[in-house]
């Protein structure tokens, strides 16, 4: 949830992994969270994968051994 009206929020990538591949996957998003009027908002599949723009926001560095 978010505190705002904006549906705007961040995924695991195994989340995103399941965006990708799962024809069962579904999403809520609650907006408002904080008022006394929270709204949600529910995105199947196809309907979060036209909806919505997921952009790469961090990468994990992870030391080679070879190195």
């Amino acid at each position: 949830g978010v505190k705002g009206d904006k549906e705007d929020f961040l995924m695991w990538f195994t989340e995103k992994d399941k965006a990708d591949k799962d024809d069962k996957f579904v999403v809520f998003a609650v907006t408002d969270a904080l008022s006394p009027r929270p709204k949600l908002h529910r995105y199947n599949r196809a309907e979060f994968a036209r909806q919505f723009h997921l952009k790469p926001i961090q990468f994990r560095a992870v030391r080679r051994d070879d190195a």
